[in-house]
């Protein structure tokens, strides 16, 4: 239930308390005043105008990214082989062809047979079904 700013500002618990007692009667048909209330959780929304975020761009890479290994997965029901790629290793213009690992200091990234991951111009790592 939203509190006037006012009141939170002049800490007039009166006026929360009553707020409060005046929506548990408006949604469940009865308060009682005289009873305590305690705050369980507050939320506050903030917003205002901002500029856009600004990522940097990568350079296209010209070379072919190299596999730290192979590792053996089990995939679809059976066992593969599969190139692990270092995240931190992939520039943009890179693509790999599933089934390969990308590892992350923060996640696993698993490109499936049938998928292609590309890195754009962001560094992102963008997974695409295989002729699209």
């Amino acid at each position: 239930m939203p509190f006037d700013r006012a009141w939170v500002a002049a800490g007039d618990m009166a006026a929360m308390a009553e707020a409060f007692h005046a929506a548990h009667e408006r949604i469940y048909g009865h308060a009682d005043r005289k009873a305590p209330i305690q705050a369980i959780a507050l939320s506050m929304t903030v917003s205002g105008a901002v500029p856009p975020p600004k990522f940097p761009e990568q350079d296209r890479a010209t070379d072919t990214p190299a596999p730290l290994r192979s590792v053996e997965i089990y995939l679809d029901g059976a066992k593969r082989t599969a190139p692990l790629y270092a995240r931190k290793a992939l520039r943009h213009g890179h693509a790999l062809v599933g089934p390969a690992i990308v590892l992350a200091d923060d996640s696993t990234t698993i490109i499936p047979p049938g998928m292609q991951g590309a890195v754009d111009r962001f560094a992102n790592l963008m997974l695409t079904p295989i002729g699209e």
